[in-house]
């Protein structure tokens, strides 16, 4: 019997010595994923709670506060442009986090998730704390794994997918105009029928949709242009100026959208911001190309409209 405590004893110590050897005061644990996006995407919908809705693996949320299985993400302001601060709170403690990006690409970013359990020395609370630290673990590769099939999706982050092209129509007439309100659909197209019209009178043939560009300044002043892609070299003519493309630009150019103004104008926000966060330079103005002609469509919810963005 004697020899049996002896036994557990030893064998209790050695595992208390196990613990303080190899489990450390302060376990500090993390997850690192590979993102291909840009750093731009990928700092913003990570920071932005407003958007986390979108990609979180969400069972309840309450404003900047996401919950998954035993523990509630609370995601933090911070003017640092290469990590957000994440506070994460179960029932027995909370822990602050940090998540840092580090872009090794264009569109790669690595990303870094770090936290830290509370400090002690109890050798039972560390031995707790040492699988806690696992289970989170854990429930950070669910969520970033979320993140990662958000992210990577332009269809999710954007609303559209973007892809680069060629220019093909370079020969252009266009008309400016503005208005005291966004442009009416009569208005657009009296513009669309005088390009027409002096096209025809040249002897030179549409070869695309029309193309329209507005811009708003203040409240009461929108200022258009109209253009129309032809076949060939054209001389001004009164308010009707020719334009032309340097062959083989490059643009970005959007999927079709479904939808009237207000649709339009909100995916054109979008389209904006795929621009900035690929870091793409324009040298010109962007324009819709108006796939519908909207004079013969009343319903505006069947209106497709395409983006197209001169870069380089």
């Amino acid at each position: 019997m004697k020899k049996i405590i002896i036994v557990a004893a030893s064998l209790l110590l050695a595992s208390l010595v196990f613990v303080y050897l190899l489990i450390p005061q302060k376990i500090t644990a993390s997850k690192i994923f590979t993102f291909k996006a840009p750093m731009l995407t990928v700092k913003r919908c990570f920071a932005d709670s407003s958007i986390w809705s979108q990609w979180f693996p969400l069972q309840n949320s309450n404003s900047n506060h996401f919950s998954i299985a035993n523990y509630s993400f609370n995601n933090i302001h911070t003017n640092d442009i290469n990590s957000s601060n994440i506070v994460i709170k179960n029932d027995n403690y909370t822990l602050n986090s940090t998540v840092s990006f580090f872009p090794i690409q264009s569109d790669t970013v690595i990303v870094t998730w770090t936290f830290d359990m509370p400090a002690t020395q109890n050798p039972i609370k560390k031995i707790t704390y040492y699988f806690e630290a696992k289970e989170i673990k854990t429930t950070l590769t669910d969520v970033l794994n979320h993140f990662k099939n958000f992210i990577e999706d332009d269809v999710k982050v954007y609303g559209m997918r973007v892809k680069e092209t060629e220019v093909n129509d370079t020969c252009i007439i266009t008309i400016k105009s503005q208005s005291s309100h966004y442009p009416t659909t009569q208005q657009v197209y009296e513009v669309v029928t005088q390009l027409k019209n002096y096209a025809t009178q040249s002897n030179a043939t549409a070869t695309n949709h029309a193309m329209f560009h507005i811009t708003q300044v203040g409240d009461s002043s929108f200022y258009f242009m109209i253009g129309l892609p032809i076949n060939k070299r054209l001389n001004n003519n009164g308010n009707i100026a020719f334009k032309q493309m340097l062959p083989h630009g490059k643009f970005l150019v959007s999927d079709s959208i479904i939808g009237g103004v207000q649709k339009v104008t909100q995916q054109f926000l979008q389209f904006e911001k795929y621009k900035a966060d690929h870091k793409y330079i324009s040298p010109a103005i962007p324009f819709q190309l108006l796939i519908t002609d909207r004079s013969l469509q009343p319903d505006s919810s069947k209106w497709v409209t395409q983006f197209y963005y001169p870069v380089f």
